[in-house]
């Protein structure tokens, strides 16, 4: 007998076509199967936390995508984007308006003045008759009352009277067909969205119900001065034209110019005298007089007037010229991005591979200057072989542009140089093309779905041959890819540095990702239901992890925002290993409600550290075999680790030998209710479903689990666990006989 110590699985999932490459050092520490199991940087594998139950989308019946809108630390949200709507959801729960008094009768409320319109949503508390912590939907109104319809369908028999918030909603321009193709980018609290069929848009957040969604106004922010006027001081003949510009005091902004023109003495000894009406925020005053059809700069002013004196214009520093590059369908940008204190946009329909930056730190600015200025607005057309459409930007070291044949930089010659129109430079990397999937940012390298959908890659500079360069990342679980998709994804760097990824069959997938450790590994995770929308934000110590999951309740198809519960655990009591699940905390209780969104199916519970089985909500709720404080309810999933076969290099090879695998030893971390052996033929751990009181703990160390024997030339083995309980496996020591 040998026993044989698997010590890791950073590997990952490997794609069948691997299996029998034990030549290669990934092989001794991948998987066959690594389903609802995600991989720890260290080695270790996880069983996936459950999905707590936000909200139910506004509308089920369209796709909802989910975008996270961070302004600081604590002022993180995650947005829903649907069919022409927007919703704000801040830790774990929707953004809902303030609190009005109703009183319930039926499926009507009566609460005065309310302001309320069919359609919207309301959050019911402490109303009787199934409307405590429930939401419902305005079917009709008057000015005092409100007809409401439960969102799973059921009858309404409200009674009593509680409080009721509307849950904050805001009108947008996008279709449900759209959104996964808005490309954002934020800069405090404005978020920048652009879509090849829809103007350049501003989210701006005031408050947690206060946002608004405007067209940019693409002009300078100083405005120019008004009332301007010329009078010649010695009398004459000669045109004169001037152009006077206000210039802001706080970021030196220059205005479009205003114009005046007179007639003026051609002697040497003439004089003008230039007025104007000050500009509200202006500092300083810039004067350009035109010689020869060019306007040059002639003086500043600090007051409202200036006597040219036969000045000489200087023709190499002229006025801007103001100019919006994104007029008219078609002229619309489709990626965007902030470079070197510049909004960039780029990739509208008429100009697929151009590029354009706005004027230093004025970024709705986009006016040029004749001749052009080092902080003037900058437009650039990628040369390339073909016509490569501009996708997506990501500002690194340099600007990276992605498009659909290739990836470019943009900056200046040197690095160490500030980015102007004359410096601008572009230099291809690759010509691999990304797809529609926005990319990611993972420290400084970026990631992106390749242009035909079923290759992931990263790409970051590397300084032997200053350039960036990457490495196809789903080579070893190409079996994942192969005729897939990915349709949204997201990065959660804390705790465990994964990238969560939505395939367009409704699949999750994570990547453990720590490049300087080179730790790559694929795991797969399902549902009851479909993943459709990812997004990922910081919230206290963790980042949280929010989806979109496409159910069936009842014959009904349900769209529901989900949160992944943490996986830091204390005690079996506090484990969350359900989908789509609610926790009650309270005095003892024999009756769990408000689980209408679950009406129908059949749940996984965890009371108090025990797991209660054949429980169906009916009504909104279930009943528990004995009172409890701590209960969660939600959907059952099954976590599942298979090995590859097992591989003796002592002995040059055991491939293709008849073996068994007459035990196990698994060294796990917060561990219970776990099911080891082969498909069919599973060792579970010690169950005492005596204990009730004082439920069994979790356990941490080395178990042995003692296998059916067999002999078969395969020895993977299957690690299960079906139970609303976590399973944490370090490490692994087969001990297996080979003929």
């Amino acid at each position: 007998m040998a026993l044989i110590y698997q010590a890791s699985f950073g590997g990952g999932e490997l794609a069948p076509s691997l299996w029998s490459r034990v030549d290669l050092a990934k092989y001794a520490e991948g998987l066959k199967t690594c389903r609802n199991f995600f991989i720890a940087a260290h080695g270790g594998a996880y069983s996936r936390p459950g999905l707590r139950f936000i909200a139910e989308a506004r509308n089920s019946t369209r796709p909802v995508r989910l975008i996270p809108f961070q302004f600081s630390t604590v002022q993180t949200y995650v947005l829903e984007w649907g069919h022409l709507y927007l919703r704000v959801h801040k830790d774990g729960a929707p953004v809902l308006e303030g609190d009005k008094a109703v009183t319930a009768s039926g499926a009507e409320l009566t609460a005065a003045a309310h302001g309320w319109a069919v359609g919207d949503d309301l959050f019911l508390e402490g109303v009787s008759g199934g409307g405590n912590s429930r939401t419902v939907r305005i079917t009709a109104v008057t000015a005092n009352t409100a007809t409401v319809s439960a969102l799973d369908g059921g009858a309404l028999a409200l009674t009593g009277s509680g409080t009721a918030a509307r849950v904050y909603t805001l009108t947008t321009p996008y279709s449900a067909d759209q959104i996964f193709r808005l490309n954002v980018v934020q800069s405090a609290d404005v978020m920048t969205l652009c879509h090849p069929d829809h103007p350049p848009r501003e989210l701006r957040r005031t408050g947690h119900t206060a946002w608004t969604l405007t067209d940019i106004t693409f002009v300078p922010r100083q405005v120019p001065p008004t009332g301007l006027s010329a009078t010649p001081i010695n009398s004459g003949s000669e045109q004169y034209s001037y152009a006077v510009t206000a210039v802001n005091a706080d970021d030196a902004e220059e205005s479009p110019p205003a114009y005046v023109g007179l007639s003026s003495a051609a002697s040497a000894a003439w004089k003008n005298q230039i007025n104007w009406v000050a500009a509200p925020g202006a500092d300083t005053y810039n004067i350009y007089r035109q010689k020869a059809g060019t306007y040059g700069f002639v003086g500043r002013s600090k007051t409202t007037g200036f006597v040219d004196d036969n000045i000489a214009p200087d023709l190499g520093d002229g006025p801007p010229n103001p100019r919006n590059p994104f007029v008219g369908a078609g002229n619309y940008p489709q990626a965007v991005a902030y470079y070197q204190q510049r909004r960039v946009f780029a990739g509208s329909a008429a100009k697929p591979q151009t590029v354009w930056l706005s004027v230093s730190s004025a970024y709705n600015n986009f006016s040029v200057s004749t001749p052009t200025k080092d902080d003037d607005a900058i437009t650039l057309t990628i040369a390339a072989q073909r016509v490569n459409e501009v996708r997506h930007l990501v500002p690194l070291t340099s600007l990276i542009a992605l498009t659909s044949g290739g990836e470019f930089t943009i900056g200046p010659g040197s690095q160490s140089d500030p980015l102007t129109p004359s410096n601008i430079q572009t230099r291809p990397q690759g010509y691999r093309g990304a797809a529609h999937t926005p990319p990611l940012v993972v420290g400084n390298t970026v990631l992106y779905v390749q242009a035909q959908g079923g290759i992931i890659r990263d790409l970051g500079y590397d300084y032997t041959s200053d350039s960036f360069t990457g490495n196809d990342l789903s080579v070893l679980a190409n079996h994942l890819f192969s005729g897939h998709t990915l349709t949204d994804w997201a990065y959660a760097q804390t705790p465990y540095s994964i990238i969560w990824a939505v395939r367009e069959d409704g699949t999750l997938l994570g990547l453990t990702y720590m490049k300087e450790q080179k730790v790559w590994a694929w795991h797969r995770h399902d549902t009851d239901g479909l993943f459709e929308s990812v997004a990922t934000i910081p919230e206290g110590n963790e980042d949280g992890v929010y989806v979109v999951v496409r159910r069936t309740v009842n014959g009904v198809t349900r769209r529901y925002i989900e949160r992944f519960a943490t996986r830091v655990i204390t005690t079996v009591q506090d484990c969350f290993c359900v989908d789509s699940g609610l926790t009650y905390s309270g005095p003892a209780v024999s009756t769990v409600s408000g689980l209408w969104h679950l009406e129908g199916k059949a749940v996984s519970v965890l009371a108090d550290g025990n797991v209660v089985a054949g429980q169906t909500v009916t009504n909104g709720r279930i009943t528990l075999l004995q009172p409890s404080t701590t209960v969660h309810v939600g959907l059952p999933y099954t976590c599942d680790l298979q090995t590859l076969d097992i591989e003796m290099a002592s002995v040059g090879t055991i491939q293709g030998r008849d073996k068994r695998v007459v035990g196990l030893t698994v060294r796990m971390e917060n561990t219970r209710g776990l099911a080891v052996g082969k498909e069919g033929s599973l060792t579970e751990m010690r169950v005492d479903p005596s204990v009730i009181a004082n439920p069994l703990p979790l356990e941490t160390g080395d178990y042995r689990f003692a296998l059916p024997p067999g002999w078969s030339t395969g020895s993977s083995v299957l690690i299960r666990q079906t139970y609303p309980l976590p399973a944490g496996v370090m490490a692994i020591v087969p001990e297996i006989d080979v003929a």
